[in-house]
């Protein structure tokens, strides 16, 4: 038991991590020319692509991990994180665009994150209220629980 929930926690890190460090580097790289905009009349066909492709890459990173066989107790939880993450992403997107429209468009990374960073607070409240996610947490609780209650019984 143990193992598995280092594993999990070990999996979980690493991924946030890697969001983490992948949002920071595509979004330099890649929007320095949307950032640069003032008018919503700037806006182009191709920066609007740059920005969905950017958007599907921080979602698949969620929708292609793959939890082994000694994991499966936390599979509930970490669908709905993946659930909540892409929702966020989805909503980032909208946001982002609606901004552009508006002729208020995001200036810089700083901004960008902030608004993430936002989206995923309204997105990560809201399912903290439904039952589904509640019981899926509750399990993950459990789980851990147990394991902490085995580690501390082997020492």
């Amino acid at each position: 038991m143990k193992e598995n929930t280092t594993n999990f926690t070990q999996l979980f890190f690493e991924n946030w991590m890697k969001q983490t460090k992948d949002f920071f580097a595509a979004s330099e790289k890649n929007f320095q020319d949307i950032f640069a905009m003032k008018e919503k009349a700037d806006f182009s066909s191709e920066q609007t692509e740059k920005m969905y492709a950017w958007i599907q890459l921080l979602k698949d990173q969620w929708r292609f991990i793959q939890l082994d066989h000694t994991l499966k107790v936390y599979e509930a939880y970490w669908s709905l994180l993946s659930k909540i993450y892409i929702e966020a992403a989805d909503k980032l997107m909208h946001l982002w665009t609606e901004r552009q429209r508006a002729n208020n468009p995001v200036k810089n990374m700083q901004e960008l994150y902030g608004l993430w960073l936002n989206t995923c607070h309204d997105i990560y409240y809201r399912a903290m209220q439904s039952s589904a996610y509640q019981t899926a947490y509750g399990d993950f609780l459990n789980e851990t629980l147990k394991y902490w209650k085995s580690a501390t019984q082997h020492e």
